[in-house]
């Protein structure tokens, strides 16, 4: 990605200084590639943006509420592979599509992504600060405070952040959104969903997007809550 995004480090430091798992590698998805005998997995991790950091998919039963956070405590790789199986197979077809894909990267993050590449969904935990926290850092900072809002999704207090070109319909696009799944603001633990939209691979970096492919957003929050935060 080249069109320029003068706040993308600013963002990126500031959550980093709240949980090491927001970080994520950038770039897009590479061109699928067929496994061989001595590399089972290389028709998933030779696609992701770095194969060196990726994790085949497990399918792994889900934890469910403050017991999630518990494993993610104990073991941040098998809580990551928890969120990769939230929900079953039928529903991330509805927003990804056919022949979608996903690994564990980083063991941080579950990603996601639609088979021509252009749609991702990345998925992490953070258990030892509060949503408040995040709002409190990202608010008292002049060249993010613009760009952070406090919103309710699925019922729950949720932080969404930016940059004013994620919105814009040209090149990347996407959503980051900080939500506290237990419902309080204070409590910690968080359940971080970000959304990205790539221009078809070769295209330039300015050609236009359909920001209705993530328009999925809070039936994603809800169908993620549901499974993993059930009330």
């Amino acid at each position: 990605m080249t069109r320029p995004r003068p706040l993308g480090t600013m963002l990126l430091a500031a959550v980093m200084a709240l949980s090491a798992c927001t970080t994520t590698i950038g770039g897009t998805a590479r061109p699928h590639t067929q496994p061989t005998p001595d590399n089972p997995q290389q028709a998933v991790c030779s696609r992701a943006p770095d194969p060196d950091s990726c994790a085949e998919f497990q399918r792994t039963e889900p934890a469910k509420g403050q017991q999630l956070f518990q494993a993610w405590a104990e073991d941040e790789a098998a809580s990551t592979q928890m969120l990769c199986s939230a929900l079953p197979d039928q529903t991330w077809q509805q927003w990804l599509g056919e022949g979608f894909y996903r690994y564990v990267n980083d063991s941080s993050w579950c990603e996601l992504w639609s088979d021509d590449n252009q749609v991702a969904i990345k998925l992490g935990l953070f258990g030892a600060a509060p949503l408040r926290e995040y709002l409190t850092r990202f608010q008292s900072d002049p060249g993010i405070a613009a760009l952070t809002h406090q919103v309710q999704i699925a019922g729950v207090p949720a932080m969404t952040t930016g940059l004013a070109t994620d919105s814009d319909g040209i090149g990347r696009d996407g959503e980051q959104i900080t939500l506290a799944p237990h419902g309080d603001a204070g409590k910690p633990g968080v359940l971080l969903i970000h959304l990205e939209l790539h221009p078809p691979r070769g295209k330039p970096s300015n050609t236009p997007v359909d920001r209705n492919r993530i328009g999925f957003r809070d039936h994603l929050a809800g169908a993620l809550l549901g499974a993993l935060y059930p009330r």
